[in-house]
């Protein structure tokens, strides 16, 4: 029979996720190791490109709901596109325009792609946070001034010591592996690591002996059943065997 398992998951969850895992009776807690404060739009900056088509991408649920809140005060006109990485940033984003595209894979070179793909001569807009990763502007940053990066979210270490143990620690940023670890934690050898992508589990790598599990989905709840998935599979490996 396998055992009971329990869940560390790095961040605050929606409703649905929750659901899933209390349906499929998976034992949990989650807990934000990072706080999100948003900035002020600069709208000195976007008034220059006002009388422009323009593409704004984002890459980040946070993003996304920057620019949802933002979008009159920042002059989006109605030939303006969206650009994101997944379905749950097109949710958000959706009252905002009917022009958004999702990258055909959930990363940032994916996306990239797609963007270069897509622009004649417009403006490109990259609504970032305070530790998002370079690739995008690596790869687009060859178009001059008509790429425009403009940080619009920071994400603030949220120390926390934890109590408990668990069989799998779920995180979904780089920036909350270093907060989980600076506030003191530990993750017992035995317990396995979820990483929601490669960069987050280099640095797990960077902290932890433990067993890393890399997910290639970005969705809450497509890395949630990810993780379970996996850990499950082994489990029922290590029973056979």
């Amino acid at each position: 029979m396998m055992k009971h398992s329990t869940f560390f998951i790095g961040r605050e969850i929606g409703s649905e996720t929750a659901g899933w895992l209390k349906k499929e009776k998976v034992a949990f807690e989650a807990h934000p190791l990072i706080q999100i404060e948003f900035s002020k739009p600069d709208i000195l900056m976007f008034s220059e490109f006002q009388n422009r088509r323009k593409q704004w991408v984002i890459s980040s649920q946070w993003a996304a709901k920057w620019l949802a809140e933002n979008f009159t005060e920042l002059g989006f006109g109605k030939l303006d596109s969206v650009f994101c990485l997944s379905e749950k940033q097109k949710e958000i984003v959706r009252a905002v325009s009917q022009n958004i595209w999702v990258s055909p894979e959930p990363n940032a070179v994916s996306l990239a792609q797609f963007i270069l793909q897509k622009n004649k001569t417009e403006v490109i807009f990259f609504l970032q946070g305070n530790l998002s990763l370079n690739v995008l502007e690596s790869k687009l940053s060859h178009l001059g001034n008509r790429f425009q990066k403009t940080e619009v979210y920071r994400n603030l270490p949220f120390s926390k010591k934890m109590e408990g143990v668990f069989d799998v620690y779920l995180f979904f940023s780089p920036g909350a592996v270093k907060s989980f670890y600076e506030a003191g934690n530990k993750i017992p050898d035995r317990s396995k690591i979820a990483a929601i992508g490669p960069t987050t589990a280099k640095t797990c790598s960077v902290y932890f002996d433990n067993e890393i599990l890399v997910s290639g989905v970005q969705e809450e709840l497509a890395f949630v059943k990810y993780a379970v998935k996996m850990y499950r599979q082994a489990e029922l490996n290590f029973i056979k065997n």
